[in-house]
């Protein structure tokens, strides 16, 4: 039996890390899925948005000369799952350090029906808080919401019919997690934090 000669062993190994190389899944999309809209250089901090949904998001860039290089408008690359950015589309390079949810405080016309339960009382847009008083009973429910000041402000107002996902307000209780709708709107996450007997 003969020995397979070692530089023919060693070309099948260059030749099979070429290939698993090559054909390994790319992690970023073949054009930018977003555009940086601003740059704080200061801290390294970059605001950008996802042009297919609204979604905004930070990332940290540590390295100076990319820092340096970046500019408002200029498309980048995002992995939402990974947490990460890429300026070039291959390699990443910065972390994502703040992920807001999808623009899912646009009027939307397909948003499922609700049963409204409640009336908005307050919106503090400061604190992430909006307050509800519940039709049936009076009492005032306040809930932290997941959403940016601007769209919490555009999303709720003082007078707008709300409900809960999930419905019945038996399941309201402080620190329950249930989801804010307004009409017309995809519903919000949000936490109870506090209830108010009327």
């Amino acid at each position: 039996m003969r020995a397979i000669p070692k530089f023919f062993v060693r070309v099948v190994l260059v030749f099979s890390v070429f290939v698993v190389l090559v054909a390994a899944p790319k992690a970023y999309a073949a054009t930018p899925c977003c555009n940086v809209t601003s740059i704080d250089r200061t801290s390294g901090t970059v605001t950008a948005k996802e042009t297919a949904t609204g979604r905004v998001f930070k990332f940290k860039v540590t390295d100076a000369k990319l820092l340096s290089s970046l500019k408002t408008g200029q498309g980048i690359y995002a992995n939402f799952t990974a947490k990460q950015v890429s300026v070039d589309g291959i390699e990443p390079c910065c972390a994502i350090v703040r992920l807001e949810p999808p623009d899912g405080a646009k009027n939307t016309s397909n948003a499922a029906p609700f049963d409204p339960c409640c009336n908005v009382a307050a919106v503090n847009a400061n604190t992430g808080r909006v307050t509800v008083r519940e039709n049936s009973t009076g009492r005032t429910i306040t809930l932290k919401v997941s959403l940016a000041p601007a769209q919490l402000s555009q999303t709720f107002k003082v007078g707008t019919a709300v409900g809960f996902d999930p419905v019945g307000s038996a399941r309201l209780a402080v620190g329950s997690s249930l989801k804010l709708r307004g009409a017309g709107f995809e519903p919000v996450d949000s936490v109870v934090s506090q209830i108010a007997a009327h």
